[in-house]
């Protein structure tokens, strides 16, 4: 599993959590993990993308590192009711 964040101090959490992944730090736009994977996960970061052009960017750069059989999961939360404490997960 290769886990990727922009963040260098995410990476360090994760590194400790996650000891035995591969970390990359870098931003999904470019990233270049030099190989295919069978899943590339994209979670609730997505969101933070407001631009069409820069997240179909995203989305074209993950195809490029799956398999050729290979899935592309995309999952996001939002949450429509801050009193609730209740997350809403697409």
């Amino acid at each position: 599993m290769t886990l990727t964040d922009l963040s260098p101090n995410m990476i360090e959490i994760s590194r400790v959590l996650n000891p035995d992944c591969l970390h990359m730090q870098s931003e999904m736009e470019i990233i270049d993990a030099v190989r295919d994977f069978d899943l590339v996960f994209i979670h609730d970061v997505i969101s933070y993308f407001m631009d069409k052009n820069d997240l179909l960017t995203v989305m074209k750069n993950a195809k490029k590192h799956l398999n050729s059989d290979g899935l592309r999961y995309l999952e996001w939360s939002y949450d429509l009711d801050t009193k609730d404490q209740v997350t809403e997960v697409e």
